[in-house]
């Protein structure tokens, strides 16, 4: 067995490439169940890792702001204040995803997508786990949430998940993420939310614009 980006030679029961840690198999062979059969879907969906990971922080952060202006009615942030909101607001969502990988095994927007994240070797995912696993896609993938970083930090995870089936942070905790069919219903569901999400940002800019 050899490995189909460096050459080197492999054992055939591994997983990774000695060399450069490619992953040897498709992420969805690597964990195979009588509860979770192979399936058809393509595995390598960037995009659709990408709009569960959008849908669950733009709610997060709807969230957030409905809460701070429900008890914090007079706080109107500057622009620069606007920026900070946005970054605290994605590393917030670390310790909330951690919490809901391992309570639930899933968040709402890997749900509404039909992304699994599992942990190679076990029916559950510990929180330290997790919490690496959020905080390595919070570094890598989302640059912090600095604008501009973000988009040259998910360009290049597309990049590496494109060429080796894997991001390096599944790849170095052991974590397998797989799809399944999304169906009719929740492409409606995800557009009209989008929809919705980005029309109340529009109202917003046109009211402070006003005021």
């Amino acid at each position: 067995m050899y490995c189909t980006r460096c050459g080197t030679p492999s054992d055939a029961a591994a997983i990774f490439c000695k060399n450069c840690q490619a992953a040897l198999s498709p992420p969805v062979s690597l964990i195979k169940s009588h509860e979770q059969p192979e399936s058809s879907v393509l595995q390598v969906r960037p995009w659709v890792r990408y709009w569960g990971r959008v849908f669950d922080l733009s709610l997060f952060g709807l969230l957030v702001s409905v809460g701070i202006q429900m008890f914090f009615p007079s706080a109107s942030p500057s622009k620069a204040g606007e920026v900070g909101f946005h970054i605290l607001a994605i590393f917030s969502w670390v310790l909330v995803e951690s919490l809901l990988l391992t309570v639930f095994g899933t968040t709402l927007g890997k749900a509404l997508f039909r992304t699994r994240v599992r942990l190679t070797g076990s029916d559950s995912i510990p929180f330290i786990f997790a919490l690496h696993r959020s905080l390595r896609v919070w570094w890598r993938g989302l640059g912090a949430g600095i604008p501009i970083v973000t988009l040259f930090t998910l360009l290049h995870a597309e990049t590496v998940l494109t060429r080796d089936s894997i991001t390096s942070w599944d790849r170095e905790l052991g974590f397998v993420v797989t799809h399944e069919k999304i169906g009719a219903s929740r492409v409606v569901i995800a557009a009209a939310w989008f929809a919705a999400w980005f029309g109340l940002s529009i109202f917003e800019v046109v009211a402070e614009a006003k005021y």
